[in-house]
């Protein structure tokens, strides 16, 4: 018997998400970083497909991922760029101070 690292699960929904990403969030990185403009875009698109709120438990209307997809979900690259997109439009807003 093999062991897996990763349940079939988690690695479609990790690759459901770093597909997205790189489809959707990748392209525009330079191009809105080079406008200063926050692709709000493609954050609607990220929580109609579940990527807000990845933590919250199902009872409370989330995806109720356990600890171990989640922290698989966090390790993606291009999530941790788009956390860091997000804190420089909050941070430009005035909303946040955070380093990226």
């Amino acid at each position: 018997m093999e062991w897996q690292l990763m349940t079939a699960e988690q690695k479609d929904i990790t690759g459901l998400v770093r597909k997205f990403l790189e489809n959707e969030l990748a392209p525009l990185v330079q191009e809105c970083d080079g406008v200063s403009r926050f692709p709000m875009e493609v954050f609607k698109k990220m929580g109609e497909i579940g990527l807000w709120g990845m933590d919250i438990p199902a009872e409370y209307g989330g995806p109720g991922f356990d600890l171990q997809t989640l922290s698989l979900l966090r390790e993606e690259p291009l999530l941790d760029l788009s956390r860091c997109l997000q804190a420089e439009a909050k941070s430009r807003s005035g909303l946040w101070q955070k380093d990226c």
